[in-house]
């Protein structure tokens, strides 16, 4: 029974969300006029009128409930004015409640042209049981598993996804578009391209990963995104040699060094360096097996490097392909900031994954992949075709140049 007449406390009903016009912007209250019971109709069923029209949205739902018993929300009574309704409301007493998700306003079939109804989002105590049961059912099958990392990892993976879905109250329909958008994801990847890792790049996930385990030291050179067009077996160039291998361009002269965070030189050390080309093309997204603007070397004794590359330009991410179709449903820009990609590896030294952007690149602050620290931001000189250019360059024509020293954290300090 319900209980009372002093069990029934005011009772307060929250609706977050905004009108179908965006007129009142995201985050609005749609409730109309007092907040609290505006009626009680039997056993722990409580009538709002909710300001709201067709189309509106429901972002959150929060109250306090005064009924045992299971948190819903129904729909009764029409509308008068076609622009308010009322919710039949059923919580569970003296427990504050909250659901997140994507309820709309709709028509009500039954309350004629005028009436609308809040397909709202709860869950009864009954229902929450039964999702947590197939939670922990699922977290309990990798229990024996042998390794305690692999454990760790993914208990916590399925705890979270099943999170998750019970936050958004995920469709079944979204579902399909979900296991759809990976296979697609898939799809598109090969030896020469990883649009998983581009996908991983636009939600920031890359970013994240290499701030958990970039090395805390301030003198050290830091890290960013690893990016989808790093290729294994790139070709070796000697010391000053040409990277850029014909592409697109114009020419630029990278010079500096690689050292320890104690100042001493890094002698042999491996430097892979890969780029877009002038036309912010890499090599791997023209047809046929061209290798250009890419290539390693290594450092000489004095832990010095030099080659000839282009001058990077500023990019669009590739938008053939779910990501790009994803970014373009969430209004993000698809640009990235013109740069060069590093990777350094040394005996005794943590791998260094990073890029060189250029100062003044009008999307350093919209990179597409959220890969931009200031510490990464350099100089690019420009040279006209009068200055004699260092060996290699063509006499003649205008070029840039890039200074830039590197500096390696110990093995030591990454562990």
């Amino acid at each position: 029974m319900f209980g009372s007449q002093t069990d029934r406390r005011a009772t307060s009903l929250e609706l977050f969300g905004r009108d179908a016009a965006d007129e009142r912007g995201p985050g609005h209250p749609i409730i109309a006029g007092k907040q609290g019971v505006e009626r009680v109709v039997d056993e722990g069923r409580h009538e709002y009128l909710v300001d709201g029209l067709k189309g509106d949205r429901i972002d959150s739902v929060a109250g306090h409930g005064l009924r045992q018993g299971g948190q819903t929300l129904t729909t009764a009574g029409r509308s008068a004015h076609g622009r308010t309704i009322s919710l039949a409301v059923i919580m569970q007493k003296g427990a504050p409640f909250r659901a997140s998700g994507g309820p709309f306003l709709h028509d009500h079939e039954g309350l004629g042209a005028g009436g609308i109804r809040l397909a709202a989002l709860m869950t009864s105590a009954s229902q929450e049981a039964r999702e947590l049961a197939v939670t922990d059912e699922v977290v309990e099958s990798f229990a024996g598993a042998e390794s305690a990392r692999y454990r760790e990892v993914m208990q916590s993976l399925v705890r979270h996804l099943h999170d998750f879905v019970r936050d958004v109250r995920l469709t079944d329909e979204e579902w399909h578009e979900a296991v759809g958008f990976l296979t697609r994801t898939g799809h598109m990847c090969d030896d020469r391209r990883q649009e998983f890792v581009l996908l991983s790049d636009v939600l920031g996930l890359s970013m994240l990963t290499v701030a958990v385990n970039e090395v805390v030291d301030p003198a050290a050179t830091q890290s960013t995104v690893f990016g989808p067009f790093f290729v294994e077996n790139s070709p070796e160039i000697p010391l000053g040699g040409d990277l850029a291998a014909g592409a697109a361009g114009q020419p630029c002269w990278v010079e500096g060094t690689v050292r320890g965070v104690g100042g001493e030189p890094v002698a042999g050390a491996r430097i892979d360096v890969w780029e877009a080309d002038g036309d912010g093309l890499y090599d791997v997204q023209y047809d046929g097996a061209r290798t250009a603007n890419r290539g390693h070397l290594f450092t000489d004794a004095s832990g010095c490097f030099r080659f000839w590359s282009v001058r990077p330009v500023a990019y669009p991410i590739p938008s053939d392909g779910p990501v790009g179709r994803l970014l373009a449903a969430a209004g993000r820009g698809a640009m990235r900031p013109a740069h060069i990609h590093f990777m350094i590896r040394a005996a005794g030294y943590h791998k260094l994954t990073t890029h060189v952007f250029v100062a003044g690149d009008e999307y350093l602050s919209q990179d597409a992949v959220f890969g931009v620290k200031e510490q990464l931001v350099a100089e690019f000189a420009d040279h006209p075709a009068t200055e004699a250019p260092p060996p290699g360059g063509s006499e003649g024509s205008v070029w840039s140049s890039l200074s830039y020293d590197f500096v390696l954290a110990s093995d030591a300090a990454a562990g």
